[in-house]
């Protein structure tokens, strides 16, 4: 089985995630941290105990967005991208 929970953002919600990776569950979620290793500091930060981090933590991706160079003029500036040579970003995992 698996449990989607849209962001943890407080001690319970991390608490009730946790519990149900224990009992075999697949728990996929969202925490905001500036990279990855920080998503566990951040776990012992809310009061879980460093062993469950580890028992219950099975991969983190991390998500940082780029700025996109336009596609009109390469980055070297344009009505388009009012003149910054960037329009858009991009997902990079």
């Amino acid at each position: 089985d698996i449990i989607m929970i849209g962001e943890i953002r407080d001690a319970e919600t991390l608490e009730t995630a946790v519990r149900a990776a224990l009992t075999g569950h697949l728990v996929l979620s969202t925490i905001h941290t500036n990279d990855a290793p920080s998503t566990l500091t951040r776990m012992i930060e809310m009061g879980l105990p460093p062993f469950l981090v580890v028992a219950a933590t099975n991969g983190i991706v991390a998500q940082r967005l780029v700025r996109r160079l336009c596609r009109d003029c390469k980055g070297k500036g344009c009505n388009r991208c009012n003149k910054t040579g960037y329009k858009g970003r991009l997902a990079v995992h």
